[in-house]
């Protein structure tokens, strides 16, 4: 591979590193070809003068008066592991990278990766003797950054957990759309963990071509059966080339909860970054429009219903470059049971992983509070238009015309079972 760019050039890369809880937006209007960045911090979105509602405000106050306690335990990764099951994240979902990132970029390195834990709508960072980093997403705000750290010795109070506004310098970035968001990077790290190139240069989402993967990440459970930067740093070989260098695993479970890095956790991870971030960007322009003309336009609102139709149904999903093994992963039995209903057969939690992620093209998050939160016009248009891809009429949208006939008769069961929205918007199709 050859380097195609020069100091300055490295100098903006380093400047432009991109970590999954440093979180912002960029927003462009859905209309027209004028371009309108979103001032996030701007009076209209109340971001920092509104009191946030995520899942993980709703606990701090109850840490904080000692209703909700964490056992102090010597060994901090026991007490990461406790913490994690206050938060209902999955242990399951960790994953580590080890590229400069995040605020504690300092400790961060391919000796002592980052941990990454998640579930639906809470994001966990921990770094070893490090603090906590945790993001909650607030439906109509976005990303909500928090930082603390653990006790210190027993009988401690909890510390205090404060709302981190330093985050926002990359959480509300380019990378993001300038609003609230999430990010998610893979590059070409370096020995020490910084960035020698960047091989994601798009934003984070499902669509991510598979070559531009995993680089400054660590994967071990299991092996990936297609070429990768995962567990790998890169050099500048006779001054144009990089060559790659393979890193030794280590044993992980001695420094965090799990020993696992799973590349499945990884890729639901960036699917689910991607629809979040979103939503996030519908509701900041939503808010926009409102407030130039009271109304949202049936331009706006069809190409709202467009563009989350696009992602919800993988169009631009990438064929999977090998199949893998989903008994392998224990991330993956826990994804697919999360809220699951007994007497179901169907779900949109399950994966497939042969030629693609999921076996139903569809998110599982079209049932998430972040997006029932989204203008009830949007919504509306886009369960319509969604009853139209799965039927059989003559006007279904060819678009779609990957979505095979028995795949569109099991999305229309489950939805017709899980969305009460779906249902009503069905009739009229």
């Amino acid at each position: 591979m050859k380097i195609t760019v020069k100091f300055a050039h490295l100098i903006l890369l380093a400047l432009t590193k991109e970590s999954l809880l440093c979180l912002i937006f960029t927003l462009c209007s859905l209309q027209g070809n004028e371009v309108k960045k979103i001032i996030f911090h701007d009076d209209l979105h109340d971001y920092y003068t509104s009191n946030p509602d995520d899942s993980f405000s709703e606990l701090i106050a109850l840490f904080q008066l000692g209703k909700l306690t964490l056992p102090f335990n010597s060994d901090e990764k026991e007490m990461v592991r406790q913490l994690l099951q206050k938060l209902n994240i999955p242990i399951s979902s960790q994953t580590l990278v080890f590229s400069n990132t995040s605020l504690q970029l300092s400790k961060i390195g391919p000796n002592s990766p980052r941990a990454i834990y998640f579930s639906d709508d809470l994001y966990l960072g921990y770094v070893p003797n490090g603090q906590i980093e945790v993001i909650g997403i607030d439906p109509q705000r976005g990303a909500i950054p928090y930082i603390f750290s653990l006790p210190k010795e027993k009988g401690q109070q909890f510390p205090p957990i404060s709302r981190s506004r330093k985050c926002m310098r990359c959480h509300a970035s380019e990378k993001t759309d300038f609003i609230p968001g999430l990010l998610l990077g893979s590059v070409i790290p370096m020995h020490g963990g910084g960035t020698l190139d960047v091989l994601n240069h798009g934003k984070p989402s499902h669509n991510t071509p598979y070559s531009s993967r995993f680089g400054g990440w660590y994967l071990n459970s299991p092996k990936l059966p297609f070429s990768n930067w995962a567990n790998a740093i890169g050099k500048i070989v006779n001054h144009e080339k990089i060559e790659k260098t393979k890193l030794h695993n280590q044993n992980w479970a001695k420094k965090y909860p799990t020993g696992n890095s799973d590349p499945i956790s990884i890729m639901v991870l960036e699917h689910q970054i991607g629809f979040t971030n979103l939503c996030i960007k519908l509701q900041y322009l939503s808010r926009q429009e409102l407030n130039r003309n009271s109304k949202l336009s049936d331009e706006f609102i069809n190409q709202s219903a467009d563009k989350l139709l696009e992602y919800c149904l993988f169009k631009n999903e990438p064929k999977l470059p090998n199949a893998m093994k989903k008994g392998e992963s224990e991330f993956a039995k826990v994804f697919e049971t999360v809220g699951q209903n007994k007497s179901a057969t169907e779900s949109l939690r399950e994966l497939q992983l042969k030629e693609r992620l999921f076996k139903h093209r569809c998110s599982y998050m079209i049932n998430s509070k972040l997006f029932g939160a989204i203008h009830t016009l949007i919504r509306k248009k886009f369960f319509s238009k969604l009853a139209l891809i799965l039927s059989n009429h003559p006007k279904k949208n060819q678009s779609y015309k990957y979505l095979t006939r028995v795949e569109c008769e099991a999305l229309d069961r489950i939805l017709s079972l899980t969305n009460e929205m779906y249902r009503v918007q069905k009739k009229g199709v």
